[in-house]
């Protein structure tokens, strides 16, 4: 995580595997992520990716809210 301070970040959650998924649904955890990031003072960019090929505004929905409840600027 250190050598991601100084860089843009782009992320999004998946099954482990390729398919992606709205936040809060997959593998990656976007609450410790966020924690690690405020503790090392990042400040540049984040990319979430949040549009899920084939998806609705409800999984767009879903990704915001998960995403406020974990701290993350929305």
């Amino acid at each position: 995580m250190k050598r991601l301070a100084n860089s843009m970040i782009h992320l999004n959650d998946n099954d482990g595997r390729f398919e992606k998924l709205p936040v809060g649904q997959g593998t990656i955890d976007f609450g410790a992520i966020s924690n690690k990031l405020l503790e090392m003072g990042h400040t540049r960019p984040y990319i979430l990716e949040i549009v899920i090929p084939g998806g609705t505004d409800e999984n767009l929905r879903e990704s915001k809210t998960a995403l406020e409840e974990l701290g993350w600027p929305t």
